[in-house]
Order: structure tokens, then C-alpha cells, then sequence
């Protein structure tokens, strides 16, 4: 079985060179036309060039994931008010599954 791994800066700035140059990186690595193809769709500049920079960025935006309690303000004050309470951090997050879980149905 394959393990994908995420380009690194030097890849993307080969992949930057080759097109520039008119070329592509599966005439170097086989198998790499895929990878290369798909770099340049996600990462592509609104004047449809390729900027090394710009793609490490949006790769960057694409990663970040806000925490459960970012996304859901709800979830988030039911906490905050537990803990003002005086419960334990272990005491809401087991209550807030089961508060996070009901919200859920609910909005269903």
C-alpha cells in the first residue's frame, strides 16, 4: 500500500521551474503527473499561473481545523458555564458530548 505524502516547498518550487520552462514533472518521476496535476488545479492563481508561495498558503488554510468549541458557539457558552460553576474540565466535556449530540438532533 502507498503512503501519500504532502509536497514539500522544494517540490513545489521544481513544479514552479518545470512550468515555467514548459515542462512537467512526469517526464521526470514517473507517477508524478497526477500529484503535479493536482497541485497546480488546487493551487492555482486566479490569473491561472502558479505560485509556489500562494500554494503553500492555501495548503496551510486548507489544514487549519478550528476546535469544536471555535465552531459552536452554543456548545462553547455550555462549557464557559459549566466550568463558572465549578465542574472539573473532565465533568462538561462528557456532559458537552451529550449536549453536542442533542443540538445536532435537534438541527436535523
Amino acid at each position: 500500500m502507498r503512503s501519500y505524502s504532502h509536497l514539500s516547498d522544494d517540490e513545489r518550487g521544481q513544479i514552479a521551474i518545470l512550468r515555467a520552462a514548459g515542462r512537467s514533472m512526469g517526464a521526470h518521476c514517473p507517477g508524478a503527473r497526477s500529484g503535479e496535476n493536482r497541485e497546480l488545479q488546487r493551487n492555482a492563481l486566479s490569473s491561472g499561473g502558479y505560485s509556489p508561495l500562494h500554494a503553500a498558503g492555501a495548503y496551510q488554510l486548507r489544514r487549519r481545523r478550528e476546535a469544536i468549541l471555535e465552531r459552536e458557539a452554543a456548545l462553547r457558552l455550555f462549557v464557559g458555564n459549566r466550568l463558572a460553576e465549578g465542574w472539573t474540565p473532565d465533568r462538561p466535556a462528557r456532559s458537552a458530548r451529550t449536549y453536542s449530540g442533542h443540538i445536532r438532533r435537534l438541527a436535523l
